[in-house]
C-alpha cells in the first residue's frame, strides 16, 4: 500500500508540474522535477513492476516537456517502457506518450522508429479534428524536417497549426509556426520563414514560456542568417541566454550550433571553433546523435577553411558511416569539401583519412573532433 501511495503521489506531481513547464515559471518547475527525480524514478519502476499502465503512462505524459527540453533520455525510456504495458494502447494518455517517445527517438537519431510510432498511433484516431493528433503530427513534421522532406514538413506543421488553433493550444500553435519557419527558410524562402518566426514569437511571448520563446528567437535567427548576420547573431545569443536560464539544454545547444555556423560564415574561425567545441561536447553529454552529426558536418567545413585537411577528411569518413540525412546546401557543401580534400590530400591520403573516420565508434569520433579543435585553437 505504501509503495502504491508513493507512486500515485508522484504521478500526480508529474501531472501538476507538466502544465507548469509550459508556462512562465518553467525554471521553478524544472528545478522541482530535478529535486524529485529519484522519487519519480522509483514511482515509475514500481508501476512497471506492477504492470500498472495507468500510473506509468500518466507519469510519462506529465514529464513530456521535461524529457525533451532538458533532454533526459532516461525519462524518454520510461515512456517507451510504459507503452509496452498490458492495456497501454487503450489508455487516454497513450497518444501523448507516443508523441513524447517519438520526439525522444528523433533526438537519438532513430528517425524511422519515431515515424513508425507516430504513424501507428495516428492511424488509431478516426476523427481528423481530435486534438490527440497534435503531438503525433509534430513528430512527423520533425522527422520530415530532419530528413529534408520540407514539403512534407510544411504539410504536417500546417495541419498541426490548424488543430492547435481549433483547440486553443498556444503551445503547439507556436511549435507549428516554428516548424513552418524552419522548413520555409531551409527551402530557400527566408522571407516566408521570417514571417512564421515572427508569428511564433508573438504567440510564445503570450505564453511567457522561456524555452518556447528561445525556440522562436532561434527560428528568427535562422531566417535572417544570410540577410542580416548582425541581427541573426543577436537572436542566437538571446535564445542561448534565455534557454540556459531555465536549463533548457537542448534548446540552448541548438542555438549554439546556429551561432557557431554563423561565426564560421562571417569570418571568425577561432570563435566558431570554440562554439563548436561547446556544442559537440554538450550533444555527447546528452547523447543526442542526430544533431551531433549535423554539428560535425558544419565543423568539417570549418576544418577545411582553417587548413585542417586530414581532420576534415576523417570527420567526413565518420559522417559517411552514419545514416544521417544531408540535403540542400549542406549536401552540396559536403560534396565540394570532399572534392577539395581529395585534391589536397591526394587519393591515398584522402582514402586513409576517410577510412580512419569510418572505422571510429561514435564516441571516438566525438573525442577526435574535440581533440582536433583543441589542436587548431591557439594556446
Amino acid at each position: 500500500m505504501i509503495r502504491r501511495a508513493h507512486a500515485a503521489y508522484y504521478v500526480r506531481f508529474a501531472e501538476d508540474v507538466g502544465g507548469g513547464l509550459r508556462g512562465p515559471h518553467e525554471r521553478h518547475w524544472t528545478s522541482s522535477i530535478d529535486a524529485e527525480l529519484d522519487n519519480l524514478r522509483t514511482g515509475h519502476r514500481w508501476a512497471v513492476e506492477q504492470q500498472d499502465a495507468d500510473l506509468a503512462l500518466r507519469l510519462s505524459a506529465g514529464l513530456y516537456h521535461y524529457a525533451l527540453y532538458q533532454f533526459h533520455d532516461e525519462v524518454v525510456t520510461w515512456g517507451e517502457t510504459a507503452l509496452t504495458l498490458p492495456g497501454a494502447d487503450l489508455h487516454a494518455r497513450y497518444t501523448a506518450v507516443c508523441g513524447a517517445v517519438g520526439e525522444g527517438l528523433t533526438l537519438r537519431g532513430e528517425l524511422r522508429s519515431a515515424l513508425t510510432l507516430a504513424e501507428r498511433a495516428l492511424a488509431r484516431i478516426a476523427d481528423p479534428d481530435d486534438g490527440q493528433r497534435i503531438p503525433l503530427l509534430k513528430v512527423m513534421a520533425v522527422v520530415a524536417l530532419y530528413e529534408g522532406r520540407l514539403d512534407n514538413c510544411l504539410d504536417m506543421a500546417t495541419e498541426q497549426l490548424q488543430l492547435a488553433r481549433a483547440h486553443d493550444d498556444a503551445w503547439y500553435e507556436s511549435q507549428a509556426l516554428i516548424l513552418r519557419g524552419l522548413a520555409l527558410t531551409y527551402a530557400d524562402d527566408p522571407e516566408g520563414g521570417a514571417v512564421a518566426a515572427d508569428d511564433s514569437l508573438r504567440v510564445s511571448l503570450a505564453t511567457g514560456n522561456p524555452s518556447l520563446t528561445a525556440w522562436s528567437l532561434y527560428t528568427q535567427a535562422e531566417s535572417s542568417s544570410t540577410r542580416d548576420p548582425d541581427q541573426s547573431r543577436r537572436h542566437y545569443e538571446e535564445a542561448i541566454a534565455l534557454a540556459e536560464f531555465v536549463n533548457s539544454t537542448f534548446t540552448a545547444n541548438i542555438a549554439q550550433v546556429g551561432l557557431a555556423a554563423l561565426l564560421m560564415r562571417t569570418g571568425e574561425p577561432m570563435e566558431a571553433l570554440r562554439a563548436f567545441r561547446r556544442s559537440v561536447t554538450r550533444w555527447h553529454q546528452m547523447q543526442v546523435w542526430h544533431h551531433q552529426w549535423t554539428t560535425l558536418r558544419n565543423l568539417l567545413q570549418l576544418f577545411v577553411n582553417v587548413g585542417a585537411y586530414e581532420e576534415a577528411a576523417t570527420i567526413l569518413g565518420a559522417l559517411r558511416a552514419t545514416s544521417a540525412a544531408t540535403f540542400g546546401s549542406d549536401a552540396t557543401d559536403v560534396v565540394r569539401a570532399a572534392d577539395l580534400l581529395a585534391n589536397v590530400l591526394g587519393a591515398r591520403g584522402f582514402a586513409a583519412a576517410t577510412h580512419r573516420g569510418t572505422a571510429m565508434s561514435s564516441d571516438a569520433v566525438v573525442a577526435f573532433a574535440v581533440a582536433s579543435i583543441d589542436a587548431v585553437l591557439p594556446s
